[in-house]
């Protein structure tokens, strides 16, 4: 099975599963086109970024160590036979594999080279659909002139940022880097 098939299967049972849940009543239509957004938006940005070898061998070097073990052993039954030896055991490999694998990150990271992030073509695509999504959330509050000036303006942006962010439909950083632009703006307005 292809990339592109499984994503089109995960899609159609996605939505299968919505219809079924909107049919009985559980949800309304407005929640299940917002999850469909989400997952629409969370399929693109595994398509268009996914973790290559490198990406994940810094992950799992990087990943939680212990966290399981410890809490897995503090579990066992007072009367398990050698429970402290048990749970000593769990700290000194906890502790042993921070300190190993906490302490080469650097140099591993260094060694593999995962990628970047997105490349400057991609962030720059992506600020321009972030200004057109938001233009559009300005005509769709009733355009400028409606709004009561450039703090409207910068109101309905906010709004429709915060709802961007819920959908998952651009990266973090922009939304935040645009939210901060915003508020710069409007705090310059109101002063």
């Amino acid at each position: 099975m292809t990339h592109a098939e499984a994503i089109h299967e995960v899609a159609q049972h996605v939505g299968a599963l919505s219809a079924r849940r909107l049919r009985r009543g559980e949800v309304s239509h407005d929640h299940v086109s917002r999850h469909l957004t989400k997952a629409e938006a969370d399929i693109g940005y595994l398509v268009k970024a996914p973790l290559g070898p490198r990406e994940g061998a810094v992950m799992v070097w990087a990943g939680m160590r212990g966290v399981v073990t410890v809490a897995a052993a503090q579990t066992l039954p007072t009367d398990t036979p050698d429970r402290a030896l048990l749970v000593l055991i769990a700290y000194i490999v906890a502790v042993g594999s921070l300190v190993i694998q906490g302490g080469t990150v650097r140099w591993v990271v260094q060694w593999l080279k995962p990628s970047r992030g997105v490349s400057a073509q991609d962030a720059a695509e992506e600020r321009a659909a972030l200004h057109e999504f938001l233009e559009g959330a300005v005509e769709r509050a009733g355009g400028e002139e409606s709004l009561g000036g450039r703090v409207g303006v910068i109101e309905a942006k906010r709004d429709a940022l915060i709802d961007a962010r819920g959908l998952g439909i651009f990266s973090s950083a922009l939304l935040s880097s645009t939210l901060d632009a915003l508020d710069a703006e409007q705090i310059r307005l109101e002063l």
